[in-house]
């Protein structure tokens, strides 16, 4: 995580802190991008059962391969696999109704990800603050943060 997001107001204050931030553009996400779930310890604890049980076990990260699309990135077994395609749209946030970048999960993906999204807004040129939201009730369900890196694991 870069120093311009202080990793400890992102962790006790990330809802806060993604209300100030703007949304990436969609050309500035191509590449590849380290994942980090962020929030309070029982957060950060409950996620990584929580991704297993969703299919999204091992999550290292995401990588965007157009403007459009993307893939996720997990290490299973001590080996790299991609899953769980995504879709890239610009559109309100359902959290505060500010533009955002909304990554979303096509309906023939597994349980429950037709029903996530991931809303993105950027904190500087290598980061970006996602929260997952559960739509239908508009409750964010993990907290995290994309770094860009250098290259692909895969």
């Amino acid at each position: 995580m870069t120093k311009q997001l202080d990793r400890e107001q992102a962790i006790r204050n990330y809802r806060l802190v993604y209300e100030q931030l703007t949304p990436p553009s969609a050309e500035s996400l191509l590449g590849t991008h380290r994942g980090m779930i962020i929030g309070r310890k029982l957060h950060r604890f409950i996620s990584r059962p929580s991704l297993f049980l969703t299919r999204l076990g091992g999550w290292w990260g995401k990588q965007f391969e157009t403007t459009d699309q993307g893939i996720n990135i997990v290490q299973r077994r001590g080996r790299w696999r991609t899953t769980l395609p995504m879709l890239l749209e610009e559109c309100p946030s359902l959290l505060d109704g500010k533009p955002s970048l909304v990554i979303v999960y096509p309906p023939a993906s597994p349980w429950p990800w037709p029903w996530l999204i991931d809303e993105l807004r950027r904190v500087d040129d290598a980061t970006c603050l996602g929260l997952t939201v559960f739509t239908p009730l508009k409750l964010v369900t993990f907290a995290f943060a994309l770094d860009r890196v250098a290259s692909s694991p895969l």
